[in-house]
């Protein structure tokens, strides 16, 4: 388990799982991650190399290069679910995993305002399988990039904002402004006060949200969103945050 922690400026990658097994990655702030030693990566949160088992739920990452990154190389298997990523310049989410890996991605919610991407993915890392439900996927720049793959499976999805190439395989998309309560607020937590989480909540939606009764039920779901509201009041909503 790793949770309740602030990962501030670190170099490369914040939190990353490597050979590893059954970790749960919750409930942390990162922010700011930066290259380090002429390398590429500067993301927040990584499930990198062979990992299995592993939960990305929770978190708040925001001002790094990429915000998630799922770099699964030989094989592995991921849950992100009910996370908060915003202000992040590169890739939000970026997929770059070997076809012998998978990751369930649902209930998130990706802010882009600082970039030109909202999910990306090239080359041989689109062969692994994908499944990206029932987020909010928004971004202030228009045309930012949701790549596409055969292997990469759109469901019931938010996409707000500027204008966004919203995939063709996303039969029940909804296009439309999510109606959030505010912003997010980027000042990051510190050692006395620990992850400021709570920074997040300017991307809470509105009771007349659209993204409200709008997603797909998913089993073993954790039970909670990212603010601890219990899942599901009502009809499953769309995003990090139930309204009811």
């Amino acid at each position: 388990m790793v949770e309740q922690d602030v990962v501030y400026r670190a170099g490369t990658s914040g939190i990353e799982t490597y050979f590893a097994d059954d970790v749960t990655i919750q409930s942390n702030e990162v922010a700011e991650t930066v290259p380090k030693a002429r390398g590429a990566d500067s993301n927040g949160i990584d499930a990198d190399k062979a990992t299995t088992k592993v939960v990305v739920q929770y978190n708040w990452s925001h001002g790094n290069g990429d915000g998630i990154l799922l770099c699964q190389f030989v094989f592995g298997d991921v849950v992100l679910r009910y996370n908060v990523l915003a202000g992040n310049t590169r890739y939000p989410l970026y997929l770059h995993s070997d076809k012998a890996s998978k990751a369930t991605v649902y209930g998130n919610t990706l802010y882009n305002d600082r970039g030109k991407n909202l999910v990306y993915g090239y080359g041989t890392s689109l062969t692994s399988s994908y499944a990206i439900t029932d987020n909010i996927l928004y971004s202030t720049t228009a045309g930012a990039s949701l790549t596409t793959s055969s292997t990469i499976r759109y469901d019931s999805n938010l996409y707000g904002g500027a204008t966004l190439p919203v995939p063709s395989g996303d039969a029940h998309a909804a296009r439309a402004d999510p109606q959030f309560t505010g912003t997010p607020d980027y000042t990051v937590g510190t050692p006395a006060s620990g992850p400021r989480l709570t920074a997040a909540y300017g991307l809470r939606v509105r009771a007349g949200s659209p993204a409200v009764n709008r997603g797909v039920v998913i089993s073993g779901n954790g039970g909670r969103d990212y603010a601890g509201t219990p899942l599901y009041t009502g009809k499953p909503d769309i995003g990090a945050f139930e309204v009811g």
